[in-house]
């Protein structure tokens, strides 16, 4: 059975028509490679960063986005070290902050994936921010693993309490209340987490 084709995967095919046409255009191959990585084709974006550096288009627009094509192939070495060096001109930057913890947290260094987190928790989220619930999903993920069960629940609790605990972060909250043995508490929480996405 043929997959449905998404938005992002039929303005990538556009854009590699207009690119045939006009190889060197350097928005073309900017906004392709920003089209290939939201359609899940990270190849395509790592081979379409290349024919940009060889006309010599570089900058942090195309690491940033070799970072992300990296991280999606699990070439975690090279994902981490172009994450750094963005982050040297750009230290308090949420989304490489995040990129570069969730890179740590698949090496399995879970202490220097909530370290790198730790600015961004006390962040003022505000909820429909896709960043601010994937930073507190992994932070909790993160406790999780590192058998912090007791010191994730204190946290969502508080987050919850201050109106400050971003829905998809609460289904992860809610996993860490049931084994804690907070039923009550983690059915509520697993309730916020479904209205706003029922595949949860």
């Amino acid at each position: 059975m043929d997959l449905p084709v998404t938005p992002a995967a039929q303005r990538l095919a556009l854009l590699e028509n207009y690119l045939r046409e006009d190889p060197a255009n350097p928005a073309l191959l900017e906004e392709a490679s920003a089209a290939a990585l939201e359609a899940g084709q990270p190849a395509r974006v790592l081979a379409l960063a290349e024919a940009a550096q060889a006309l010599g288009l570089q900058g942090p627009g195309w690491d940033f986005r070799r970072a992300q094509a990296l991280i999606a192939q699990r070439q975690l070495d090279a994902a981490q070290a172009l994450l750094e060096r963005l982050l040297g001109s750009a230290p308090h930057h949420p989304t490489l902050l995040h990129d570069l913890a969730f890179t740590r947290f698949l090496r399995g260094d879970l202490a220097g994936c909530q370290q790198t987190l730790a600015p961004l928790l006390t962040a003022d989220w505000r909820e429909g921010s896709a960043l601010g619930d994937a930073v507190q999903m992994l932070w909790l993920r993160a406790a999780h693993r590192l058998d912090q069960g007791a010191r994730a629940w204190e946290w969502a609790t508080a987050q919850q309490q201050a109106g400050t605990l971003l829905p998809r972060a609460a289904g992860v909250a809610s996993l860490i209340g049931v084994d804690e043995g907070h039923f009550g508490a983690a059915e509520a929480l697993a309730r916020i987490a479904v209205a706003v996405d029922p595949h949860q």
